[in-house]
């Protein structure tokens, strides 16, 4: 009998929970860099070690933007058992929120103030970094350096116009 203490009220709470637990929001609470998994703190619950996903990772492209404790995040759980979870990405905060506001503008923020970002509408690429870093361009022994004191370029051969 369900409602009245019988076993249906176990099977129907367990089925609650496992719905309830599909997709949730939590916040980063430990991160194995190396391990490439993190812990996600959801509510007064802490999730075991789980791997997250990585936008843009394939076969030919491979994208490091590690997580950070703090940084909320999703997880998704099949059939609502967070000990098979994957983190997702991050979500948008106001500790962290999302740094673009148009679909032809990407933009990627560091938290010491340096940006790289390409604008497809007027075809721009902008690498910014602040005054202390510098912007290093390399092919094979060639190299453009970029500091606030000026730019060093080394090659078997360089042409100035």
């Amino acid at each position: 009998m369900i409602g009245r203490g019988g076993a249906g009220d176990e099977v129907t709470g367990d089925l609650d929970r496992r719905l309830a637990n599909v997709v949730r929001k939590g916040v980063v609470s430990a991160v194995d860099y190396g391990a490439g998994k993190a812990r996600v703190r959801i509510g007064d619950i802490e999730t075991d070690w789980l791997p997250w996903e990585i936008p843009g990772q394939n076969s030919k492209v491979r994208v490091w933007s590690p997580l950070q404790v703090g940084q909320q995040v999703s997880v998704s759980a099949p059939s609502g058992d967070l000990r098979q979870g994957v983190i997702g990405g991050g979500l948008s905060s106001n500790a962290s929120p999302h740094v673009g506001d148009r679909g032809d503008l990407f933009r990627v923020e560091y938290s010491d103030g340096s940006f790289q970002e390409y604008d497809m509408a007027s075809k721009t690429l902008t690498l910014s970094v602040p005054a202390g870093g510098k912007i290093l361009i390399q092919v094979g022994p060639s190299t453009l350096e970029l500091t606030a004191d000026g730019v060093k370029a080394v090659g078997l051969r360089i042409d100035l116009n």
